[in-house]
């Protein structure tokens, strides 16, 4: 978007510096836009489409939702507003990390997004999400709970190759990180509708073989569940984001 600035002293000294000159933002960036309505008045050329994002960005984050019919549990309110804020940033097409703590109900939270989709008829590939071993057996047993019309698939143990030609077939399809790189040739061949890491802090290094695995699955929307993105250093938060929406914190070194 270019802009033209009118106003006084520093300002006017600026406008005669800049005129003409471009300002690129990348499109995660567009939020800042909203700022410059609060100044002098803009007179905007162009950008029409990166400025209907921003307004988004700000306001759709805001809305209310309702649980999905299928969802066999009462949601908090707070736990609407997280299936509120997943919604959103599916609306605008952007990732984001769920980072309720321990307890609060993440996995819950989730196949209530996932219910919504499929309600909605946007679930038209499935859904994969990637965790520790340790917690298949508890996703297979709140989603049975919690949304017994889901279709979920675990890929998990020496036969789940045989079951490689059935993930189309589900709305939700389980594996883990220690299996992700092994399968990633399978994976990549699958577009899916979400991808989803439980436990994200296990990609906090960003040269491991799971992050750089989860970095090359084709999905609409990513998303990560932690309640310690941030463990020891920014880096960590820096390596969810670079899955997320890579690029949009700059390199890991600035």
């Amino acid at each position: 978007a270019e802009a033209l600035v009118g106003g006084t002293g520093r300002a006017v000294h600026r406008r005669r510096r800049e005129i003409g000159t471009r300002v690129r933002l990348a499109r995660a960036d567009a939020e800042r836009l909203n700022t410059q309505q609060q100044g002098p008045a803009l007179n905007w050329q162009g950008g029409i489409e990166l400025r209907e994002f921003a307004r988004r960005l700000q306001h759709t984050t805001q809305q209310e939702v309702s649980a999905p019919a299928d969802l066999a549990a009462q949601l908090r309110p707070y736990q609407l507003q997280g299936l509120g804020w997943m919604q959103a940033l599916g609306e605008l097409e952007v990732g984001g990390v769920l980072a309720d703590d321990m307890g609060l109900g993440k996995t819950l939270q989730t196949l209530a997004h996932i219910l919504v989709e499929k309600q909605h008829g946007r679930l038209k590939q499935p859904a994969l999400i990637v965790m520790p071993t340790s917690l298949i057996p508890n996703w297979q047993d709140e989603a049975a709970r919690f949304a017994p019309t889901l279709k979920v698939l675990a890929l998990h143990g020496g036969k789940r190759r045989s079951q490689f030609k059935l993930i189309a077939e589900h709305d939700v399809v389980l594996t883990t990180y220690a299996l992700l790189p092994r399968d990633l040739k399978t994976l990549t061949a699958q577009r899916f509708h979400l991808l989803i890491l439980d436990e994200a802090q296990s990609i906090k290094n960003p040269r491991s073989k799971a992050a750089l695995a989860a970095g090359q699955i084709n999905a609409h929307q990513r998303l990560c569940l932690s309640g310690t993105p941030l463990e020891n250093n920014l880096g960590e938060l820096w390596s969810l984001f670079n899955f997320l929406m890579p690029g949009w914190l700059g390199d890991a070194k600035r």
